[in-house]
């Protein structure tokens, strides 16, 4: 049996209760043990730490190959692996894309689908919280297509936590002027920013709508229910392991898209 190592950069109780990741990893467990593969799963902390795993794996054979998650710009974990000889598929953004096996992600794709909904609705004044620290695809995909439509677009940056989005929510209520909408880059800070807008007395959506990019349980049982992005994670995962199955069995770098993400609209916008 071959493993496959995937390394989570998050608290240990958020990776146990992060619904994307579950239904990812569901979607890559049940495909690769079809071929008589596994999961190998570390959590950790920070960066550093997260290469560390890599060394360690590549020093004593302990996986075949890695799935990379959140690549960013020129993600430094693409030279290091190439550099330590682990074979590796990505979930990664078509600007991203290299010579490597991956599921293509079209960010700007889906930031023109949030944006639509929210133009249609009236808002030209949209603030976008960031997960990513400097640029990022989907930071670079919101500026771009708020500007192509005549939007004023600002960009907070959060970490992927409660305290994170709940931080960002109460900066947004300190800006001149508030914005009417917001996009949140996750379900867990799109739903403790839209709590402490609640709890401030903001009305949402009267007086700011809020999107969350990743829908899950989490977004359902928000009050209001949060407005999400739907991003098929699920089959991201089956995909991301058909991209490692095919590197095994023909050693051939393989890339293939992800489904096309849509909103599931809810009463928060």
């Amino acid at each position: 049996m071959k493993d496959i190592g995937l390394v989570l950069v998050q608290s240990a109780r958020r990776a146990a209760h992060d619904p994307l990741i579950s239904s990812l990893g569901h979607g890559l467990e049940e495909t690769l043990v079809k071929s008589d593969m596994r999961l190998v799963t570390r959590v950790v902390t920070d960066a550093k730490a997260e290469a560390q795993v890599y060394r360690s794996w590549a020093a004593s054979t302990a996986v075949d190959a890695i799935v990379l998650l959140r690549l960013q710009g020129k993600d430094s974990r693409v030279g290091l692996l190439d550099g330590l000889g682990l074979p590796f598929a990505a979930i990664a953004d078509e600007e991203q894309v290299g010579d490597f096996s991956a599921v293509v992600v079209d960010n700007a794709a889906t930031m023109r689908t949030v944006l639509d909904h929210l133009v249609s609705r009236g808002h030209d004044d949209v603030a976008y919280v960031s997960a990513a620290s400097g640029v990022s695809a989907r930071s670079c995909a919101f500026t771009a297509e708020a500007e192509r439509r005549g939007v004023r677009g600002r960009t907070l940056e959060a970490p992927l936590t409660r305290e994170g989005g709940a931080h960002a929510a109460a900066q947004l209520l300190t800006l001149e002027p508030r914005p009417t909408a917001v996009v949140f880059d996750d379900d867990v800070t799109a739903r403790a920013g839209l709590d402490l807008l609640v709890s401030r007395g903001i009305d949402v959506p009267g007086e700011m709508a809020v999107v969350a990019w990743n829908d899950s349980v989490l977004c359902q049982a928000a009050t209001p229910p949060l407005t999400a992005v739907s991003n098929e994670s699920h089959a991201v995962g089956q995909l991301a392991a058909r991209c490692l199955i095919e590197m095994n069995e023909t050693g051939e770098i393989t890339q293939v898209r992800s489904p096309a993400a849509f909103i599931v609209e809810r009463s928060s916008s």
